[in-house]
């Protein structure tokens, strides 16, 4: 799961619909408190890729290398 904020400063909390079906109504229920929940089926790149909406996500937003203006690297 990652926590991220709209461009409207909302709240939501993003996960794979496996990772939402595992959860308790009452895990749910307390998530709900720090945002809104979103699932999304992300069972091909959970099965075959190794990873989930966090890590497709964090690599996403991740800063970008710093650029170089060395013509000789």
């Amino acid at each position: 799961m990652l926590e991220v904020d709209t461009n409207q400063g909302d709240k939501l909390i993003v996960m794979s619909s496996r990772a939402h079906d595992a959860l308790t109504e009452g895990q749910r229920a307390t998530l709900e408190n720090f945002g809104t929940l979103v699932h999304n089926d992300l069972h091909h790149i959970e099965t075959c890729g190794g990873g989930s909406a966090r890590c497709m996500m964090a690599e996403v937003h991740l800063p970008r290398p710093a650029q170089t203006n060395d013509a000789h690297a």
